[in-house]
Parts: structure tokens; C-alpha cells; sequence
């Protein structure tokens, strides 16, 4: 009994042995073929350290530890992972089991080009007699690494999983899953043609990929032979670019528009450039054309742009609620709220723009061109070519922010513009109808609009003809003023002052205009202001010599002109003036006053009949 018990426990060692010996064999074998199928398809060499391991469960694998893909010729390795885990097409038997797919966990992947312009890697093999079978392999928590030492040019990708294919002569390649690079997760599917001719003339390339800040479709072909570059058609959206520049690393500024982009067309990308050419674009609802250019030289981002737009709608990125009234300068007081052109810093740019119309507030355009040019913080932006309310016009605004105060210049020049529109869309004040041409420069700097309104210097002129004052009858304001004090202007909407011309010109210093000549020719009313209109306190200081008709113009007939005895005064907040006679002491004792004006009378001495007044 204990003899069998001896032979019977020898026989279950023997076989255990050749048990154990015959896996062993199997996963040598299957290493082996490991390594056939990875040089074969990569032209890789393959290496492990220490013996295999046998999983069961839940598949029949093999799995090598310490594993390095690496070129023949350098010997550096292109892949590095702690484990690799070969899965089976079956169970260990006497048929030789088949590498079904493979699995690398944390892999460190090292694409590397050389100073001599070579590539760190070979993928894909010259024909053979037959293509080789498909490798699928399996990347969890990857790493990988590109490095062009010609240029200096890398990237990193991060916690890449992803199921990836290899097969064909060529290294076909394709890939679906997801990574994380700057921080931002992103899921893909790629398709590369050839992995092999990546390195030479390039690859035929699919690529699509989703992340939270972009979308991209794009379709062409990938190179590394002289530089990494991207060439083909695609299409981006992103719904937030300000959040699509901070993944880049250039931060935009503010809070309001640059939504909802998209652009397509001809795609082309290097490590120093990103490229639209011809494409189509929108941007916050306006869309357009033509070419766009990002490049990133020393870490500063630069935009080239030469576009066609439908509109550009200005409204969007105002810092007021959207399409809210622009500034209305009778009621609203100056903001005193930090301004900062701060944001000029971040970027240089050259746009050249065509736009069917733009716009501001109320202010609308016809047809209008647009330059702009962003270096070191300044920005000048010239408006050429615009058609404004039935007339012409052009502009030029430079916003400097080099400096702890940011710096404003303004022109602009317009000719026969309808008035009362003009001057509702540029300050809510549409009072004045007529033909208006005027021009005029200002500069300014501050840190709020408050301070750049009391440092304001510059000059200006108008002429507005064939027009009227609407909502108010002056003629009968400088009659009243002969009877009584008047708080505010006396509005009333079936009343209007017509006139043929309405001129001056000005000057301003320290936010103060300084006027000399303003003048209004019309059949009723020939006046002259001089003064002074003090921005930044919304007030005014103005006088006016008035001359009344005494008798309306018939046919055949010039209407006479009578002087007022004294001038006008204009004085308070521009909204809300005294209206009185300039006569001493009448704020203190106004009966006085007007009874002495009462003996002036109205232009008794010095009554006009030569027709109309003079032109001014």
C-alpha cells in the first residue's frame, strides 16, 4: 500500500513537472511570438526582465514585466511599461495559442527626432510576401512624450487609454480612446495610413477628437520629416474661446462674447502656427471669410486675420448689459469704475476687415473696412471707407496700455450724415436733424472713464444744414427769456426750431470745450453762442447774442431782425440750465431786473432789413 502510494505520488510530480514545463514552454513561446509580431509590424526590438507570468482568468494571458520597445539602431526604447499582458485566443493546449491582443499598462512613449532630422522610431516594415496579421494593443494610463531636438518643438500627452491597431505593410494605424493633455480631458479617434511614411513624405490622417473647450474634424495628411506639421480640411467649434486661450496658455479678458466659433475650411498646423485658409466662420451670430493665422513665437500669442463679415456687432462685448442704451451724455453720470487696457498685453495681432455693417449701441453703419494692428500694448484701429447714415465717414482709434494709465486717441471725419440718427446712435441725443459733416480729434488717458472725460484735449468742427431742432421752439425760449427766469430746457414734442445752418467749431482742454462761434441761421432766429461746456461736470456756461425776426418772411418779402438788448445766458447742468438775460442782479432781485430790461425793449435801435442773417 505505501508502495503504490510512492509510485502514485511520483507519477502526479512527473506530471506536474511536465505540467509546469509544458506552460512554461507555451509562455516562452507565446513571448516569443510577442516579439516576432511587434518587430514585424514596428520594426521594434522587444526585451522583458525576470520570467513570464500565466493569468487565467478572466482571460488566458501571458504577462511579461520591465518591457521596452526600442529601435536596432539606437537601442533607446520608443516604449517602456512596467507590465505587458499578452491575451490569448484560447487556453494553453498542444496547438500553438494565437496573441489575440495586447495590453500595456503605464507606458512611457518617447517619439523622438533627432538633430540630424531622423526619427527615434521605425514603424512599419518594407513589403513582405504576404501583409502580416492585425496587432491590436491596449494603452492604459499612458504617457507620451514628442521631442523634436531640430527645433526644439514638444508636447506631452497624459493618462492615454486608448485601443490602438496595427496592421498592413505600412504600420496602418488606428486608434480610438481618451487622454488628458493641459490638464483638459479629450476623447479621440485617430487614423494614420501609414505609420512608417510619418517620418518621410507623410501619412494620410484622420483625426476628430471632443474636449471641452474644442471640437476638431480633420481630415489630410501628418509629417516629421522637416518639421511636425498638419496639412488638410477641418472644422473647429469651441463654445467659449476665451476658455479654449487659457487651455492654450494666452488668457483673454472680460467676461462677455466670444462665443459659440466655428470655423472650417483649408487647415494647416506647425509648431509655430495654427492656419485657416479660405474658410468659413462665425463668431457670437456674425459670420464671414477668409484667412486666419495664429502663431506663437518666444510665448506670445499673434492673431493674423483678413476676413469678410456679414456684421460685426460691437454690442456683444460692451461692458454694459447687452443691447442695452449706449451712454446717453444728458443723464448719465461718468463712470468711475477702474479701467484697465491691460488686456492689450496679452496678444499682437493684424486684422484687416470688410463688414457689410457695424455695430454700437444704437450707432449703425453702412458697408465699412476696418485695420487693426495690436503690438506691445498699443492698438490702432482705422476705420476707412465707411458708409454711415446716407453719408460718408472714417475713423481712427489708438488705445495704449503699455502704462499704468491707458492712453485713448480718437479722429473721425463725416460727411452728409443724416443728423438725427448720426447723433442718437453716437450719444442717444437725437435732437437735431439735418446734413451733418464735422471733424474732430481728441486724446485722453485715466483709469476710468471719469478721469479720461476731465483730461479730454482736443478740437473739432460741424456744420449740420437744412435741418431743425426738434421737441424744442428756441425762438420762443429767448422771447420767454425777456419775461422770466426758465429751469430747463421747455420740451415739448409738437414744437421744432427749423434752420438752414447750424455751425461751430471748438476746442477742448482738460475735459472743458471752449466755443466761439456756434451759430444757428434760421427764418425766425439768427444766434450766436460763446462759452464754455464743461464734460466732466455734464455742464454748460454759455451766452448767446440773439437776433428775432419781427415779421415772417413772405413772398417777395425778407423777414426784419430785431436785437435782443442783452445776451442770453446758458447756465447749469446741461440736462436741466438756467435760462435768463444777462442782466446784474436779476438771480437776486428778478423783478428789477426785468422791468430794466423792459426799457431796453427788444432791438428798438437797431432793427435789420437786408433779408435773412448772415451766413455764418
Amino acid at each position: 500500500m505505501r508502495r503504490s502510494s510512492v509510485i502514485a505520488g511520483a507519477i502526479a510530480g512527473v506530471a506536474l513537472a511536465a505540467a509546469a514545463s509544458f506552460v512554461t514552454v507555451k509562455m516562452f513561446a507565446v513571448a516569443g511570438a510577442a516579439e516576432a509580431a511587434i518587430y514585424r509590424e514596428t520594426g521594434l526590438s522587444f526585451s522583458y526582465s525576470g520570467l513570464p507570468g500565466i493569468s487565467l482568468w478572466p482571460d488566458t494571458a501571458v504577462t511579461l514585466d520591465d518591457v521596452a520597445l526600442a529601435t536596432p539602431q539606437s537601442g533607446r526604447p520608443v516604449v517602456a511599461a512596467p507590465e505587458i499582458r499578452l491575451k490569448l485566443d484560447r487556453i494553453l493546449t498542444w496547438d500553438e495559442p494565437a496573441i489575440a491582443s495586447i495590453v500595456l499598462t503605464d507606458p512611457q512613449i518617447n517619439m523622438t527626432i533627432g538633430r540630424d532630422g531622423k526619427p527615434g522610431w521605425v514603424f512599419g516594415k518594407k513589403a513582405e510576401a504576404a501583409p502580416p496579421p492585425e496587432l491590436s494593443v491596449r494603452l492604459t494610463n499612458g504617457h507620451l512624450t514628442y521631442l523634436d531636438e531640430r527645433t526644439g518643438f514638444t508636447f506631452t500627452v497624459d493618462e492615454i487609454e486608448a485601443d490602438t491597431t496595427v496592421s498592413g505593410m505600412d504600420g496602418e494605424f488606428n486608434a480610438k480612446g481618451g487622454v488628458v493633455w493641459n490638464k483638459e480631458p479629450i476623447n479621440f479617434t485617430l487614423f494614420l495610413k501609414s505609420l512608417r511614411r510619418l517620418s518621410e513624405d507623410g501619412s494620410p490622417i484622420d483625426l476628430n477628437f471632443s474636449s471641452p473647450s474644442l471640437t476638431l474634424a480633420l481630415s489630410g495628411r501628418a509629417a516629421t520629416a522637416q518639421s511636425f506639421s498638419v496639412t488638410g480640411q477641418a472644422t473647429a467649434k469651441s463654445d467659449d474661446l476665451r476658455l479654449l486661450a487659457l487651455w492654450l496658455g494666452n488668457k483673454l479678458s472680460g467676461s462677455r462674447g466670444f462665443a459659440n466659433f466655428e470655423m472650417s475650411g483649408s487647415f494647416e498646423a506647425s509648431p509655430q502656427a495654427i492656419a485657416f485658409r479660405k474658410g468659413r466662420f462665425s463668431l457670437d451670430d456674425m459670420h464671414g471669410q477668409g484667412d486666419l493665422l495664429l502663431t506663437n513665437g518666444a510665448g506670445r500669442l499673434r492673431i493674423d486675420a483678413n476676413l469678410g463679415l456679414d456684421r460685426i456687432d460691437l454690442n456683444v462685448y460692451r461692458g454694459a448689459e447687452p443691447y442695452a442704451s449706449a451712454l446717453t451724455l444728458l443723464e448719465d453720470r461718468w463712470s468711475t469704475d477702474p479701467l484697465s487696457f491691460e488686456a492689450l498685453k496679452n496678444m499682437d495681432a493684424r486684422l484687416r476687415l470688410a463688414a457689410n455693417q457695424i455695430d454700437y449701441g444704437e450707432l449703425k453703419t453702412g458697408p465699412a473696412r476696418v485695420s487693426g494692428d495690436l503690438k506691445n500694448g498699443i492698438l490702432d484701429l482705422r476705420l476707412d471707407d465707411i458708409s454711415l447714415y446716407g453719408g460718408t465717414a472714417a475713423a481712427r482709434l489708438r488705445l495704449d496700455g503699455r502704462n499704468a494709465l491707458p492712453a485713448v486717441a480718437l479722429s473721425f471725419a463725416g460727411t452728409h450724415l443724416d443728423s438725427e440718427p448720426a447723433l442718437r446712435g453716437a450719444m442717444s441725443f437725437g435732437k437735431v436733424a439735418g446734413s451733418l459733416s464735422t471733424s474732430f480729434s481728441a486724446t485722453t488717458l485715466g483709469s476710468s472713464v471719469a478721469e479720461m472725460v476731465s483730461r479730454l484735449a482736443g478740437s473739432g468742427s460741424f456744420r449740420i444744414t437744412d435741418g431743425s431742432i426738434t421737441d424744442l421752439d428756441l425762438p420762443a425760449v429767448i422771447h420767454q427769456a425777456a419775461e422770466s427766469i426758465q429751469d430747463g430746457w421747455p420740451l415739448d414734442p409738437s414744437r421744432k426750431t427749423p434752420f438752414e445752418a447750424l455751425s461751430g467749431s471748438y476746442t477742448i482742454e482738460d475735459g472743458i470745450i471752449a466755443i466761439q462761434d456756434l451759430a444757428l441761421a434760421s427764418p425766425q432766429l439768427a444766434i450766436t453762442l460763446r462759452g464754455e461746456i464743461d464734460i466732466a461736470r455734464q455742464a454748460l456756461d454759455l451766452a448767446s447774442e440773439s437776433r428775432l425776426a419781427t415779421e415772417q418772411k413772405t413772398s417777395g418779402k425778407a423777414p426784419s431782425f430785431a436785437t435782443f438788448p442783452v445776451p442770453v445766458i446758458f447756465k447749469g447742468r446741461w440736462i436741466s440750465p438756467r435760462i435768463y438775460p444777462d442782466v446784474p442782479g436779476i438771480l437776486d432781485d428778478p423783478q428789477t431786473a426785468f422791468r430794466a430790461l423792459k426799457k431796453l425793449g427788444l432791438g428798438t435801435a437797431t432793427v435789420e432789413t437786408s433779408g435773412a442773417p448772415p451766413a455764418n
